[in-house]
């Protein structure tokens, strides 16, 4: 895991537990001439932008899960990428299509089971769990890596966010903090050092998202959690913790608060709700592996709530999933 926070998942983790905050202004202006609060990895070169800046961000990341999960080279592995959603503006036009290619040049290794880029944004990652599952029931495949590359600090992006009234400043405190970063897990059939197992996964689609008309009823993250619960074979009541990824909007809010309430019918005081983005802001596609990282974390080091994690994203063009991670006995 490569983010504001940290180089690594161990650092990064720990700074979110800890809350820590690496928000600052950045070289970014709005349109105002004001400078913009975001999230930077500053470890890689400001001068570094566009597709270059994606593979520093994504190859470290990438190197440490596979080097955590023990894969070999000559294991037949699979790579599903998520990537920013294909309504938002990129600085270079195909950096989306070449960025795994470059990912494997980068970390000298070759995907024997192929490649599956998705641009559908944080909840991709997520939702990309359920294709990673089917991969290795059907055999074929040693592991499947699923990760997320992603950084919204960039001139186009910003000018994007902001065009919509989205981008958190000091006239408008309902929008995002941008920032980048890269997460990556790695699944297997069974791994003997595994500190959770997915148990449950489910995902549909919002139609009235942050980005379209129609009122708010969370409906599509409602369906996606019932259908991860179900799958799961787990009752609401037991659900240790949340993870999300909301990012500070009141639309996130409103819409997590509404699923909420239809699938947990029991009172919520006791079932923590964690977010990255009060430490690292938005981190786009990132994101919603980078839940997945830190609840298997969590587990490790032994400090998360309970044995049932409830890992949450969405995307700005209408996707939410939902994961449940389950420590190992």
């Amino acid at each position: 895991m490569v983010t504001p926070a940290g180089l690594d998942a161990d650092s990064t983790c720990a700074a979110m537990r800890a809350g820590v905050q690496r928000l600052r202004e950045t070289s970014y202006r709005d349109n105002h001439a004001r400078l913009v609060v975001g999230a930077e990895v500053r470890e890689i070169a400001s001068r570094r932008k566009g597709l270059p800046r994606l593979v520093d961000l994504g190859a470290p990341a990438l190197s440490e899960a596979l080097s955590k999960a023990e894969v070999d080279d000559a294991e037949n592995v699979a790579l599903l990428l998520s990537v920013q959603e294909g309504a938002r503006p990129s600085t270079d036009s195909g950096q989306v299509e070449s960025l795994a290619g470059n990912l494997e040049r980068a970390i000298g290794m070759t995907f024997r089971a192929g490649i599956e880029v998705d641009a559908t944004g944080s909840a991709g990652g997520i939702a990309a769990l359920s294709r990673a599952r089917r991969m290795l029931r059907a055999g074929g495949v040693d592991a499947v890596v699923v990760g997320g590359v992603d950084s919204l600090l960039t001139k186009p992006t910003l000018a994007w966010y902001q065009a919509q009234n989205r981008l958190k400043q000091s006239t408008n405190p309902d929008g995002i903090i941008p920032g980048e970063g890269a997460a990556f897990t790695v699944w297997r059939n069974v791994w003997p050092h595994a500190h959770v197992h997915l148990t449950g996964v489910g995902f549909e689609h919002e139609p009235a998202h942050v980005t379209a008309q129609g009122p708010n009823r969370g409906e599509g993250m409602t369906r996606a959690l019932r259908a991860a619960l179900g799958d799961a074979r787990l009752s609401a009541a037991k659900v240790s913790y949340r993870i999300s990824d909301l990012s500070g909007e009141r639309f996130g809010f409103v819409e997590h608060a509404l699923a909420a309430i239809r699938v947990f019918t029991s009172p919520m005081n006791d079932c923590p709700h964690w977010h990255l983005a009060s430490s690292i802001g938005s981190i786009g596609a990132a994101a919603g592996v980078a839940l997945l990282g830190w609840a298997a974390i969590a587990h490790q080091r032994r400090y998360a709530p309970g044995p049932h994690a409830l890992c949450l994203a969405t995307s700005d063009t209408g996707l939410r999933a939902a994961a449940i991670l389950t420590a190992k006995d």
